[in-house]
C-alpha cells in the first residue's frame, strides 16, 4: 500500500504541469469567459483519495458587455477530482470548495445577464449535455443578486454550507443548505431583513433556454423562525411569484418583512406567543413593480423591552401590509386592526394605519386606562425627568400626514379626544412635581390644558391654557411649540424652583436638537419668595420667544411699597445676557430696600443710616455674565428719584462735618421731599446738584460715586450754620449769593478713606460766573435797560465766622 501511495505521489509530482494543462483545456472547453488565476498547484494528501487543483486568487470575469464587476472572486478555490478517473483522462469534477470570496450575479434593466459563463461541449446526435458537481462547499462566501429590471437586490454575507450544482440538458439545478447573514434585501427603495441571521435549505432550477426558474419548496429560517418559501420566475415575460408563510414566528422576524423605516422603532423588543404570517410577492408583465401582500395576526403575544421590567401582555391584533395597486411606496400601507392588550395589567385597545410610505399618513384611535410609569419607561428610558407615579384615562383620535405633524400644518391635522391625568409625581434632580392632575383635550393642532393643579416643592400652581403645535415640537424637525397659560398660585418658593434646573445626574449626550418653544404666561400669585425677597400680590405677563424673555405689566409689593416693571432679557448669547427695563418704584421703605440688596455691596451708607420712602421712575440697561452676575461695565441707568420723610442717622461723613458744623442734630438729620435724577454709566454714578431742606440746614449736594467706591461730592452749606472759621483756611471757599453767604465743601477719596475740605475751586467757578453776570449787567446799565442796584457785598461780617 505504501508503495502505491509513493507511486501515486511520484506520478503527480512528475506530471503536475501536464495535469494542470489538461485541466485548463477542459475548463476552456466548458467556460466561455476569462478566468484569472494568480497561482495553481496540485494537492493530494488533504483531499485523499481525490486529487485537488488548488487555485489562489481566482477572478472570473462576468459575461455582461458593460459591467466590469467580476462574476466571482475567491481567495482559495479547490477543484477535487477522482484520482482513478483522472488517470484515465476523465476530468469530471467531484467537488468544489470555495473559501473567502463572493459571487455577483447581474440582470440589467434590459434583461442582459452576466452569468452566461457555461459553454456546452460539442456533441453528435441529440444526446443531452450533462455537467455535475456533486458537492459544493462554501466557507465565508458572499452572494449578491442584482436585478435592475425588477429593482431588487439580494445580498448575503458570511455564507457557510454545502450544495450541489448540475447541468442536465438546458436545466441548471442548484441545491443549497447553508447559514449566513442578510446584508440587505432591497425591493424598490425599501430594505428588508437587514442584518438578520438566516438558514436556507432548498433547490432552484434554471432553464438556460427560456431563462425561467423554479424555486422548489424551501425552508428559510430567520432568527430561529421557520418560513416556507416557493415560487417561480419568468424573466423574459417579466413575471415572477413567490409565496412565503410561517405558522409560528416572533415580532422581530415579522418586522423584518416590512421596511426598516417602520421596524426600526421596535427592533429592541422581544416577543413570545403565537405570531402567524403569510405573504406573496407577485409581478406580472404589465406591472412596473411587484405586488406585495402580507397578512399576519398576533394571538396572546407578550412583548418585553429588555432594559425594563415592563411587558405588554395578552396582545391581540390583525395586521396587513401591501403596496397597493401601483406596487410602489406611495400606494403602500400597514394596517393594524382590533389591537388590544395589557400593559402592567392595565388594558388598552385601538387601531393604527400607516399609508403612503413616501409621505406617510397616520391614522389612529386608542383608548384605555393605564399606569403611566411603564409607558414613560418604554417611550423614553434616557430621560432625566422621571415619572414616579400617575395614571391616565384616555380616548384619542389622530389623523394626519407625518410631515404635517412635523411642520405644524394646523389645517391638515385632525386630532380629537381627551386624556385625564391623575396623581402624577415626577422628579428632576432635586425637585419633585407632586399631585399633578389635569384634563388634556385634543383639538387638531392644539391641546387644551384644563384645571391643572400641582405642587412643586412648597409651591402650588393652578393652570389653564393652550399648547399649540405640540406634535411638531416633539418630532424630528423640532419645530416651535407655543404655550399660552394662565397661572395662579397662593405661594411660589422660587428658591426651590431654581433647583429644577440642577440635577446630580450626568447630562445625556445627544445629537438631537432640544425642543423649541414660545411661551406666554399670565401670572397671579399671592406671595413669591426668592432668597430674602418676599413679593406679594404679584401679577403680570411673562413671555418667552426665540430665546428672549419678556415681562409685561409686572406688578408686586415689596419693602412696604409697590414696584411696576417692563423688562426684556436676551438669553441667546450665554456669555452676554442683555437686559433692558423700565419701571417705577412707589413708596418703598428705603431702609428695607438697602437690607434686601445687602447695602448694595458697600458699607459707605447702610440701612441703619436711612429712613424714609422712595419713589423712582427708572430706565436701565446692563448685561449679565454666564454666571448671571451683573457686568458693571455695561450698566446704563437713569433714575428720577423722590425721597419723602427721610432721615439720615449716624452717617459717618456727616459726623465728620462736625468739624465745620457745630450742631448736635448731625446724629439724626431729617429732610423733606428730596428730588433728583441719578445716572449710572461707564461705572460712574452721577448725582446732579440738589437741595436738601433738612432739619439742620438747607444743604446742596452733587457729585460722583464710582462702582469702585471712589467718591467726589460737592456740598454747599449756608454760613450761618458754621462756627467762626479761620479766615485764611476758609478764604476762597465762601460765596455770597446776595442773600446769604455759602461755604463750599468737598468730600473726596474712597468710601474707606475719604477727606472733607473747603472747596475753593467751586467758589472760583462761581466768581467767574458772577463776573460774567456783572459785565452783562454793566452793559445793560449803559444801554439804559436796568437801574443801578446797590453793590453786592462779598466780604463777610466779623460775626459770621467761627473758629474750628
Amino acid at each position: 500500500m505504501l508503495l502505491i501511495l509513493i507511486g501515486i505521489t511520484g506520478y503527480i509530482f512528475l506530471n503536475e504541469d501536464k495535469i494542470i494543462a489538461a485541466f485548463e483545456r477542459e475548463v476552456n472547453k466548458r467556460v466561455q469567459t476569462e478566468i484569472l488565476i494568480k497561482s495553481s498547484e496540485i494537492t493530494f494528501w488533504e483531499s485523499f483519495p481525490n486529487i485537488s487543483v488548488h487555485l489562489e486568487n481566482v477572478r472570473v470575469k462576468g459575461g455582461h458587455p458593460t459591467s466590469d464587476r467580476y462574476l466571482a472572486y475567491f481567495q482559495h478555490l479547490y477543484l477535487d477530482f477522482n484520482l482513478m478517473n483522472l488517470l484515465q483522462g476523465d476530468y469530471r469534477l467531484e467537488q468544489v470548495r470555495a473559501n473567502t470570496g463572493g459571487v455577483f450575479i447581474l440582470n440589467d434593466k434590459n434583461g442582459v445577464t452576466n452569468y452566461g459563463f457555461y459553454k456546452a461541449p460539442k456533441s453528435s446526435g441529440k444526446e443531452e449535455v450533462s455537467f455535475d458537481i456533486e458537492t459544493v462547499r462554501l466557507k465565508d462566501v458572499g452572494f449578491v443578486y442584482q436585478d435592475d429590471s425588477l429593482q431588487q437586490v439580494y445580498a448575503l454575507e458570511k455564507i457557510n454550507g454545502t450544495g450541489s450544482f448540475s447541468i442536465k440538458g438546458k436545466s441548471i439545478i442548484s441545491k443549497l443548505e447553508m447559514n449566513g447573514q442578510v446584508d440587505k434585501v432591497q425591493i424598490g427603495t425599501q430594505n428588508y431583513f437587514a442584518q438578520k441571521q438566516v438558514k436556507i435549505n432548498g433547490a432552484y432550477i434554471h432553464d438556460q433556454k427560456t431563462l425561467n426558474g423554479v424555486l422548489k419548496p424551501t425552508s428559510l429560517y430567520v432568527n430561529g423562525s421557520k418560513f416556507k418559501v416557493d415560487g417561480k420566475v419568468q424573466p423574459r415575460s417579466d413575471r415572477y411569484m413567490f409565496n412565503v408563510g410561517s405558522s409560528k414566528t416572533d415580532i422581530q422576524t415579522l418586522l423584518s418583512l416590512v421596511p426598516n423605516s417602520i421596524s426600526k422603532a421596535f427592533e429592541h423588543y422581544k416577543s413570545s406567543g403565537a405570531v402567524r404570517f403569510s405573504g406573496q410577492v407577485k409581478k406580472n408583465s404589465k406591472d412596473a413593480f411587484p405586488g406585495i401582500d402580507v397578512l399576519f395576526d398576533l394571538d396572546n403575544v407578550s412583548l418585553k423591552e429588555p432594559n425594563t421590567n415592563y411587558k405588554i401582555t395578552n396582545l391581540y391584533l390583525n395586521g396587513k401590509f401591501n403596496n397597493g395597486k401601483k406596487h410602489i411606496n406611495s400606494t403602500s400601507g400597514l394596517y393594524l386592526n382590533n389591537i388590544k392588550g395589557k400593559l402592567d395589567g392595565d388594558s388598552f385597545k385601538g387601531d393604527l394605519s400607516l399609508v403612503n410610505f413616501d409621505d406617510i399618513y397616520l391614522k389612529s384611535n386608542f383608548s384605555g386606562e393605564l399606569n403611566l410609569v411603564p409607558v414613560a419607561r418604554l417611550v423614553n428610558r434616557a430621560s432625566t425627568v422621571k415619572l414616579e407615579k400617575g395614571n391616565a384615562v384616555f380616548q384619542v383620535q389622530l389623523a394626519s400626514r407625518i410631515k404635517d405633524l412635523e411642520t405644524g400644518n394646523k389645517d391638515k391635522i385632525n386630532s380629537s379626544g381627551e386624556i385625564l391625568l391623575s396623581d402624577l409625581e415626577l422628579s428632576y434632580g432635586q425637585t419633585k412635581i407632586e399631585s399633578l392632575n389635569t384634563n388634556l383635550i385634543f383639538n387638531d393642532n392644539s391641546i387644551s390644558v384644563g384645571d391643572l393643579t400641582t405642587k412643586i416643592g412648597n409651591s402650588d400652581f393652578a393652570v389653564n391654557g393652550l399648547i399649540i403645535n405640540p406634535f411638531a415640537a416633539v418630532l424630528k424637525e423640532r419645530k416651535e411649540m407655543m404655550i399660552e397659560l394662565d397661572v395662579k398660585s397662593k405661594y411660589i418658593e422660587a428658591d426651590s424652583l431654581a433647583k429644577f434646573f440642577v440635577t446630580d445626574e450626568p447630562e445625556q449626550q445627544t445629537d438631537e436638537e432640544p425642543i423649541k418653544y414660545n411661551a406666554s404666561l399670565n401670572l397671579e400669585t399671592k406671595k413669591l419668595k426668592f432668597n430674602q425677597f418676599n413679593l406679594t400680590e404679584l401679577t403680570g405677563r411673562v413671555g418667552y420667544h426665540n430665546g428672549v424673555l419678556t415681562m409685561h405689566h409686572l406688578k408686586f409689593n415689596e419693602a412696604k411699597g409697590t414696584i411696576e416693571l417692563e423688562s426684556k432679557v436676551d438669553l441667546r448669547d450665554k456669555n452676554k445676557i442683555a437686559t433692558s427695563s423700565i419701571g417705577s418704584i412707589k413708596g418703598v421703605d428705603i431702609q428695607r430696600a438697602f437690607e434686601l440688596f445687602d447695602n448694595f455691596d458697600q458699607d459707605f451708607i447702610v440701612a441703619e443710616n436711612l429712613e424714609g420712602n422712595l419713589f423712582v421712575d427708572f430706565q436701565s440697561k446692563f448685561n449679565l455674565t454666564s454666571d448671571y452676575e451683573v457686568d458693571q461695565n455695561t450698566i446704563d441707568l437713569k433714575a428720577e428719584c423722590t425721597a419723602k420723610n427721610g432721615k439720615l442717622i449716624d452717617f459717618a461723613p456727616m459726623q465728620r462735618m462736625s468739624t465745620f458744623i457745630k450742631r448736635a442734630e448731625l446724629a439724626n438729620i431729617s429732610f423733606s421731599d428730596l428730588e433728583n435724577t441719578i445716572w449710572i454709566k461707564d461705572r460712574v454714578i452721577t448725582i446732579p446738584e440738589m437741595d436738601i431742606n433738612s432739619s439742620i440746614s438747607n444743604i446742596s449736594i452733587s457729585g460722583t460715586h464710582t462702582l469702585d467706591q471712589a467718591i467726589d461730592y460737592k456740598v454747599k452749606i449756608p454760613l450761618k450754620n458754621f462756627a467762626a472759621p479761620d479766615k485764611d483756611a476758609a478764604f476762597g471757599a465762601i460765596e455770597d449769593d446776595g442773600s446769604e453767604s455759602i461755604v463750599h465743601l468737598k468730600i473726596t477719596g474712597t468710601t474707606e478713606d475719604y477727606k472733607i475740605a473747603y472747596d475753593t475751586k467751586a467758589t472760583k467757578e462761581k466768581i467767574k460766573e458772577g463776573i460774567k453776570d456783572e459785565i452783562q449787567e454793566f452793559k445793560d446799565l449803559i444801554r439804559g435797560k436796568i437801574k443801578k442796584d446797590s453793590v453786592k457785598q462779598t466780604e463777610l461780617e466779623d460775626d459770621q465766622y467761627f473758629e474750628f
